[in-house]
This record gives C-alpha cells, sequence and structure tokens, in this order.
C-alpha cells in the first residue's frame, strides 16, 4: 500500500529553544554510533582497541536512545515517528550524509528519510541520490525533485495512483492485474450492455475502451494515452478483451513501470556519466528477468503440425536475430554491404548527428577540457517544458527525419545508408544518421538536414553548434562503416563483442562494455527500434532467401512459372544471402537507384479454410510465407508450427536424436536394431520399411 505524501508543514514543527539542541544531539549521537560501530569492524585490531571501541558504541547508543525519548516527550509522537532509525540503511544514508551541514537541517532529513523510505527496493539509490542533490543544487532544488519523483512513483497531487508499487515483484504485479481485471468485471457498464440493442454496441464498445483508459489513470497515473493508442493497430473489442486477460495487464503495467522508472532517475539525476543511460535497480531487475527468460526458452518447444517435435525455442532462439551475437553480426554485413557498394559506385558519405533541442535534456554536461572529467548540472528548460520522456525525445527526432525524407522525395532524390538511435548519458536520445548521395546532390541533401534540424528553436544557446554536426567520411581514414560499427555494436547489446575490451564511451565515462550492458537495458525500457536502414532491398527477403539451404534447379516444381533467366538470377539471390554478401545482394535487386525485384508476401494463415484467430479473437496477425521475385510469388513456408511445453519424453527424445552414436552405449543400440518384442512394431512401420518421422528428416 501507498504512503499518502505529506509536507514539511503538516509535521507541525513547532518553535522550541530546546529544539535545536536536541536537533543536535540526535545527530551526534546519531553518528556516533555507526561511527564508534565502524571502527569497532575494522580489521587488524587490539584487543584493547576493540573493547574500548565496543564500549563507544554502547554508550552512543545508549545516548542516541536516551536523546530520542527526550524528543519523544517534548514533541509528541507525531513528530516522533519521523526519528531516524538504527536499523535503517536509507535513514543511515539520509542523517550520517555531513551532519555539519547545517542547510540540511534534521526537520528536513526527516522528511526526505520519510520520503526515501516509501520507495522499497529503490530506496537506498534514491536516498544517495538525494545527498547528492542537496549538496550539488541545494536543499530547495533537491526536495523539490525529490517530490517530483514521489509523485511519479507512487501518488500524483490530485490523488491518481495508488493502485500500483512501481518497485513490486513481479509476482505482485500479477496480482495487481488480476484485482484490476476483477474491477472491470464488475463494472456496471458491463450490466448495461447485456440489455442494450445491437445497434449500440460499437458506441459501447468505445465507451468502455475510454472507460478503462480513465481508470489505468486513476488507479496506476499512467496516461489514458496509451489505452487508446491501442485502437490504432486492435479493434475496440480486441482492446477490451486484451484487458480483460490479466496476463496482457500485468505486460502492460510492466513496460510502463519501468518507463516509469527511467523517468523517476532522470528526475532525480541518478544518470550520470560514470553511471550512465539506466539506474541500478533496472539493470537487477533485467538480469533476474533474463534467469526467467533462459528457463523458459529451455522449456518450451516448437513442433510441427503432426505434432512431432522440430527443435526447442532456445535452439530457435539462438539461430534467429533475436539473439545478439547474431543481431550484430548481421547488422555489420548489412552496414558493410551498404558502405562497400557506395563507395564503389563513387557516392559522397556524410556522418550526420542529430540531438534534440535543450527542453528534452534532463541535465546539460560539463566537461573538465583537461582531465576530460564530465558531471551534470540542473537544466531548468526541462523541468519548465513539463519533463519530457525518453520516448518524447525519439519522437522529436523521428518526426524531424520524417520532414527531411519527404522534402527529399519530393526532389526524387535517393540517399541509401542507415541510422542508429544512441542515449546520451541522461537517457535523451540522439541520431546517428549515415547516408551517401550523388555528388551534385549534397549540398542541397545537407541544406534540407540543417533547415529540419534547426526549425525547432534555432535561436537557443548551443543549437547552431550541437543540435546538427556533419562529418564528411574521409576514405583516407576509412569507409562508412568505420564511423557506424562502433554504434551498431555497442547498440546491439552484445557484451562479448571481439575488440571492444579497453575502449571507452563516446557519450559517458563508462568502459565501453559496462555501457553496452547499460545502453541494453535502456533500449529494452524505452522500446524504442534501433536500426534503420534506407534505400535498401527488403532484409525480410535477404532473411527468407537464407532458409534456403539447397541449390534451385530449374525442375523444381516452385519453379514454374519462372523463366530460365529468372531462375538463374533468383538462384544468384539465394546463393549471395546464403554467403551473407549483402553487397551482392543488393546489386542483383537492381542497385539503390532502382525499383528492387524483391519484396516480401504476407498472409493471415486459414485453419480449415477459416482466417486464424488470435487469442483475443481477432483475426491473427499476417506472417511472412515467402516472397515476390519480378512479380512472380515464391513460398518459403509451407508448415505451420506450434509453440508449447515440452513434456520430459519430448526432451529426452530430442536429447538421444542429437547424441552421436560414437557417445551412446553400444549394446543400446544392438538392443534398437533387435526387431524382436517390439509391440508397436506395426504401428511404426508399413510394408517393412520404416518411415522416417519429420524430426529424423530434419536432423
Amino acid at each position: 500500500m501507498c504512503i499518502t505524501p505529506i509536507t514539511l508543514s503538516s509535521l507541525a514543527f513547532q518553535p522550541h529553544p530546546d529544539r535545536a539542541v536536541l536537533n543536535s544531539q540526535l545527530l551526534n549521537s546519531y553518528n556516533d554510533y555507526f561511527d564508534s560501530s565502524s571502527r569497532q569492524h575494522q580489521p587488524l585490531q587490539l584487543q584493547a582497541d576493540y573493547h574500548q571501541n565496543k564500549i563507544r558504541v554502547s554508550q552512543s547508543k545508549r545516548h542516541f536512545l536516551f536523546t530520542s525519548q527526550r524528543y519523544r516527550e517534548q514533541f509528541g509522537e507525531l513528530e516522533a515517528e519521523f526519528l531516524p532509525k538504527l536499523d535503517s540503511r536509507t535513514h543511515q544514508i539520509i542523517f550520517t550524509f555531513e551532519p555539519d551541514l547545517t542547510v540540511f537541517s534534521l526537520e528536513w532529513r526527516m522528511y526526505c528519510a520519510y520520503l526515501c523510505s516509501a520507495f522499497g527496493a529503490f530506496s537506498l539509490t534514491v536516498a544517495h541520490s538525494v545527498c547528492q542533490l542537496v549538496k550539488g543544487l541545494g536543499i530547495d532544488s533537491a526536495i523539490s525533485r525529490l517530490e517530483m519523483a514521489y509523485s511519479l512513483a507512487f501518488v500524483s497531487p490530485d490523488g491518481k495512483g495508488k493502485g500500483i508499487n512501481l518497485f513490486c515483484s513481479d509476482e505482485d504485479l500479477q496480482l495487481v492485474a488480476n484485482d484490476f481485471v476483477g474491477q472491470l468485471s464488475d463494472s456496471p457498464l458491463l450490466a448495461w450492455s447485456s440489455t442494450a440493442p445491437d445497434s449500440d454496441i460499437p458506441a459501447f464498445l468505445q465507451m468502455f475502451v475510454h472507460h478503462i483508459g480513465e481508470r489505468v489513470e486513476w488507479e496506476f497515473n499512467f496516461s489514458a494515452v496509451h489505452v487508446l493508442k491501442l485502437v490504432k493497430t486492435h479493434s475496440h473489442f480486441g482492446v477490451i478483451q486484451r484487458f480483460f486477460n490479466p496476463y496482457f495487464v500485468r505486460r502492460f503495467l510492466d513496460k510502463h513501470r519501468l518507463s516509469r522508472v527511467l523517468e523517476i532517475s532522470r528526475v532525480l539525476m541518478m544518470l550520470t556519466p560514470m553511471r550512465p543511460y539506466a539506474c541500478e535497480w533496472l539493470l537487477s531487475h533485467y538480469q533476474r528477468k533474463d534467469v526467467k527468460i533462459a528457463r523458459f526458452l529451455e522449456a518450451m518447444g516448437i513442433f510441427d503440425a503432426d505434432e512431432n517435435l522440430v527443435c526447442t525455442l532456445k535452439e530457435a532462439f539462438d539461430a534467429s536475430v533475436s539473439n545478439r551475437k547474431n543481431r550484430v553480426v548481421e547488422l555489420i554485413v548489412r552496414a558493410k554491404g551498404v558502405c562497400t557498394l557506395a563507395d564503389s559506385m563513387g557516392l559522397t558519405g556524410y556522418f550526420v548527428v542529430l540531438t534534440c533541442p535543450s527542453r528534452f535534456h534532463s541535465v546539460s554536461t560539463r566537461e573538465n577540457r583537461k582531465t576530460g572529467k564530465k558531471w551534470h548540472i540542473e537544466n531548468p528548460n526541462w523541468l519548465d517544458a513539463g519533463m519530457p520522456t525518453v520516448r518524447d525525445s525519439h519522437q522529436w527526432l523521428s518526426e524531424t527525419f520524417t520532414r527531411i525524407r519527404k522534402r527529399l522525395d519530393k526532389l526524387n532524390i535517393v540517399i541509401p545508408g542507415l541510422r542508429t538511435v544512441e542515449p546520451h548519458a541522461d537517457g535523451c536520445v540522439h541520431w546517428n544518421v549515415l547516408f551517401y548521395a550523388q555528388p551534385e546532390q549534397c549540398e542541397t541533401v545537407l541544406d534540407i538536414f540543417r533547415e529540419e534540424a534547426l526549425r525547432d528553436s534555432p535561436d537557443e544557446k548551443g543549437a547552431q553548434k550541437r543540435r546538427i554536426k556533419i562529418t564528411l567520411i574521409d576514405r583516407e581514414k576509412g569507409d562508412g562503416f568505420s564511423y557506424v560499427i562502433k554504434y551498431i555494436t555497442k547498440m546491439a547489446g552484445f557484451e562479448q563483442s571481439n575488440g571492444i575490451q579497453g575502449l571507452t564511451d563516446n557519450a559517458s565515462s563508462a568502459t565501453f562494455a559496462n555501457a553496452v550492458k547499460r545502453v541494453s537495458v535502456w533500449s529494452r525500457v524505452s522500446g524504442l527500434r534501433l536500426f534503420q536502414f534506407f534505400g535498401c532491398p527488403s532484409v525480410t527477403v535477404y532473411r527468407q532467401l537464407r532458409l534456403l539451404r539447397s541449390q534451385l534447379r530449374s525442375g523444381d516444381i516452385a519453379l514454374t512459372h519462372f523463366s530460365d533467366v529468372e531462375k538463374q538470377e533468383l538462384e544468384a539471390l539465394r546463393q549471395a544471402a546464403d554467403e551473407g554478401d549483402f553487397l551482392r545482394y543488393i546489386e542483383l535487386n537492381g542497385g539503390f537507384f532502382s525499383d528492387y525485384v524483391v519484396r516480401p508476401y504476407y498472409v493471415t494463415q486459414q485453419i480449415n479454410g477459416d482466417t486464424k484467430r488470435n487469442f483475443y479473437d481477432e483475426p491473427a496477425n499476417k506472417t511472412v510465407y515467402g516472397f515476390y521475385f519480378h512479380e512472380h510469388l515464391f513460398i518459403t513456408r509451407f508448415n505451420t508450427c506450434e509453440v508449447k511445453k515440452m513434456t520430459e519424453a519430448d526432451r529426452l527424445t530430442l536429447a538421444f536424436l542429437r547424441t552421436p552414436d560414437s557417445e551412446l552405449n553400444q549394446d543400446f543400440l544392438d538392443c534398437l536394431d533387435n526387431q524382436e518384442g517390439f509391440d508397436d512394431w506395426e504401428d511404426e512401420h508399413e510394408g517393412g520399411i520404416r518411415k522416417p518421422s519429420i524430426l529424423e528428416q530434419g536432423l
């Protein structure tokens, strides 16, 4: 249950001549206790010193308890409830922080300790941050930011957000989701809908979606817009069905609470150059979540239409681009192909960094030019703008780049390349854009980039210098690939990449390996699309072609509607994809400045002639089943698979089939070869010849 926020004035600190003396005695005795305790536990002490420190600990504890009792008798139980506690680590951080700092009075420490303690597992980090804010910004700004963080985490000033603790466990969050679904099920609107005429059903569905949004905003202090946005991709009925599913509600709440934690860490200026991108609580949260995901992948299997086990879900995951190592490799292959082909065509390359206006940055960064040390200071523009979120900064950059692309399209200018998303140390987004253009078009393209980047707030301090940075690709120093490989390696989130040991992070003072780990958590919390290639043929078709392991032959039934020339071209495309030659793949598609010869083919699955429906009784999403090549359809997927939990027999069978014969007991193999005594021989064989299962055929 959340604690209702209070103000310092509500503590009713009445003027009293003994207050200053008691406050001083309390802080001194409290600090003496922990100072003596730390000395007592120092290693390599003489026995006499140990006993002396032990006596000091006992004396300081008695002094503190005696002073606390006097305070209780003098000022009452209400104020005494906020006194420091010896067994609270949060209180220890706040009340022992520079006790001689007079501006951080006992009353302010009591108020800060009260608010910080409510953060639960996050309270220690919050307490440390508040102390640093007091030292760096002053008591007024520190308290103001702590109160804003408290409102975001728990109860807003208008009373919203009582139904959730952002720092609860996943199990507790599931209970919250169950309660929310139960409240929706008891809504009087449902009783009214059962008697409403059919003509009123569409209006009711729309009204109930708005009702869900209002409940989400009141119970959890998450904007109703998050619910209404779902209508863009789902029907009103589908949205309602989702919020009657407690597991969807839990995922919905988890997504938005983690995003809120990221914003709280920005409010409290936790994200520093030494600890950038994500706070420690989020790092530990995703470490626990990764363990659960690994267990889930190992427990689930992929079964074909005949319910034969094809592989484990973990094996499928490890073989796909969902695996971070594979993701890095594919991105590097694609980027290298684009850059090499552009250079061979004589195109001019530029590396552009687009940054948001000042109001999107929660802090301003300063750097010592001699030592290179970086630190943060408060950015009042961010507070005045209503504290824009990480997603707000990404949306601003996305809209800016969309305007650039539209203007280029009107001029029939095509710029192949890619862009990567990267956060500043405080989490605010900036984009790194690598593009190539015909030499005679470069000035036009760069002018459009500058105009659109500086359309918003062009006169603010530092806009002309920092909003957009343009670097000409110097081929003597390296091609465009050398400019982006570091960003690909960093943002793809693979910490074990070769060659990153010893590197530093440009956006912070952390090591590159530490930055990769932290930025991986940042990307998962923000949910942003980190990489986007433009002016290039479909990567979906490239991946579908890589599924075709065997050579395409002219006699294949799937190729009967292709001409001989098209068959040769298609086989050349398959070979390029199979070999990971993305440059050749682009060339066979006609190059950068042409209508590509391939495009993906999507279809909604059919079951017994009816459109397949998802868990929420909506038409299932379209799935890629092949591609178009010269307007001819080529199917790459014929079987429908299902993911479900494996039994122990499934796991044993799979392990046996994938164990080399050399590692199996020969007597056991001989037993399998013996056909006598097999009760199920007739079921497994027909005509004396055993049919291999689909699983065995695949192996």
